[in-house]
């Protein structure tokens, strides 16, 4: 899914990116634009489904930009309207130009993710195909990059295929084929190899019993990190902590 961001305030585009995990809430490209002129022809080219759009700007403004959409009947993406405090009746206005929904300068960063998410689940309900796409060649490598960011930082957690699918806006039935198609590693084998990992460094530096390493790594049962990990290692995990008592 695609977001663009219009506004001629710079500071804007960085605070949006850095404030929030734009790709976690599923927008796998961000766009940008200056002005209206640049938003056209980025919406012709590109066909974002989100819009976070400014009022005022040079060139070609806010409700400039919807005109011109509305008139020529070209795409439109769902509209979040930027509204300063001041132009509030102005963004009320634009409800007749199909805006979705709008948010007032400055900007609360949980209420943009609240609005920014409600907007994506809409789409998602109108066409469930948007949750994979593979529109771009380096688009499955950044998904896997993110996957394997979040595993490597909660492998303790549920890392079910179908929750980090729920929680990366892909289809469950991708996850497994892009690790493999990516890493060349099959998507469960790359979890298990973290968490082994994990429990083999928590042997090395702590006194921690197996069954607290088991339930700190997501193994859950001590056995079934047993087993993994002679198979991983070629040792039981008392062998592999010199004999200390596990």
């Amino acid at each position: 899914m695609k977001l663009l961001i219009v506004d001629d305030q710079q500071s804007v585009h960085l605070y949006l990116e850095k404030a929030l995990d734009l790709q976690a809430l599923g927008f796998e490209r961000v766009l940008h634009a200056e002005n209206g002129a640049q938003a056209y022809r980025l919406i012709l080219s590109s066909r974002p489904e989100v819009m976070v759009l400014d009022i005022q700007m040079p060139v070609l403004d806010g409700f400039g930009l919807l005109k011109k959409i509305k008139e020529e009947q070209a795409f439109m993406p769902k509209v979040l309207l930027l509204s300063a405090y001041g132009e509030f009746n102005y963004a009320r206005q634009a409800l007749q130009y199909g805006v979705a929904d709008y948010i007032l300068k400055p900007i609360d960063p949980k209420e943009f993710e609240e609005k920014l998410s409600a907007l994506r689940d809409a789409i998602l309900r109108e066409n469930p195909s948007l949750l994979y796409t593979e529109t771009r060649a380096d688009s499955d490598e950044e998904i896997v990059r993110s996957i394997k960011g979040y595993i490597d930082k909660h492998y303790a957690d549920d890392l079910s295929q179908e929750d980090v699918a729920q929680r990366f806006f892909i289809n469950k039935f991708q996850v497994s084929r892009l690790f493999k198609q990516t890493l060349g590693i099959n998507y469960q084998d790359y979890v298990i190899s973290v968490r082994v990992k994990a429990a083999a460094q928590l042997l090395r530096d702590t006194d921690l019993k197996l069954y607290e390493i088991a339930e700190r790594t997501g193994f859950g049962e001590p056995s079934y990190l047993s087993n993994v990990f002679k198979k991983f290692y070629g040792v039981s995990p008392r062998e592999y902590r010199g004999g200390k008592e596990s």
